[in-house]
């Protein structure tokens, strides 16, 4: 949610203050979370009691990292994309553009919390492979040609998209980190997290690529269609090596 709300943020500043501003709310912002850290976040150093399962799973760990990548090459990669035609083609100003698209940050909202009660049901495998499957058919529904980018008529296509997207975020933390001890969860989160941060770049990369021909309909259109497919043709797979529910 953060990643689709900073833009928002972004657009206010801009258009009250400047986009300088921008940077400088990271000071505060920097700031307040890491007293937030240094308040609540409790000084605990855990044993690992339970050697036998010391070892990283390895299979399970690599499919995590995928899928965590993978969630954010989409995400990202799209809502570049529409930030773009929105602001460059549909003429909408940055807080328009950014506000407009805080509609798939609350469905994400919505997504998640089903995401947990999913997994914790049926496991993490099911859970993954059905986020990709929505969000892959959302994305794959939203690059025909013809089909509205703007304006009211995109609002209920970008409902499968978001609920989709939210649906990823639990299984790949879940499935990795109960496949280590608790003792190595530090070092499992923080390959996840660059796994992320990784994605993130990588879908920005490819957005702009995809853009070099022009912000047009067409061209994102297009776009649109190819991250479909790679849910779907790599998203699935690689969840489906995520752990299954554990008893």
């Amino acid at each position: 949610m953060a990643n689709l709300l900073g833009p928002l943020i972004g657009g206010l500043l801009t258009v009250a203050i400047g986009w300088r501003a921008c940077w400088w709310f990271l000071v505060p912002a920097a700031a307040l979370a890491s007293w937030a850290i240094w308040r609540f976040v409790p000084r605990e150093i855990h044993a690992d009691e339970t050697p036998e399962t010391g070892g990283l799973r390895q299979r399970v760990i690599g499919a995590a990292a995928v899928v965590a990548a993978l969630t954010f090459v989409v995400m990202i990669g799209a809502f570049f994309l529409a930030q773009q035609y929105l602001q460059k083609t549909a003429g909408y100003s940055a807080l328009g553009a950014a506000a407009a698209l805080t509609a798939i940050a609350v469905l994400v909202g919505v997504g998640a919390p089903v995401a947990g009660r999913l997994s914790d049901l049926y496991g993490e495998r099911l859970t993954g492979m059905l986020g990709f499957a929505i969000a892959g058919a959302g994305l794959m529904l939203l690059g025909i040609p013809g089909v509205p980018l703007d304006g009211l008529g995109a609002l209920p296509l970008l409902v499968p998209f978001g609920i989709g997207i939210g649906l990823l975020f639990v299984p790949a933390s879940r499935a990795a980190l109960n496949a280590v001890s608790q003792a190595k969860h530090g070092r499992v989160s923080s390959l996840l997290s660059t796994s992320r941060l990784l994605g993130a770049a990588v879908g920005s990369g490819l957005a702009g690529v995809a853009l070099t021909g022009g912000v047009t309909r067409a061209n994102v259109h297009a776009a649109l269609l190819v991250a479909g497919a790679v849910c779907l043709a790599i998203g699935i797979p690689a969840s489906a090596e995520l752990s299954a529910r554990r008893q």
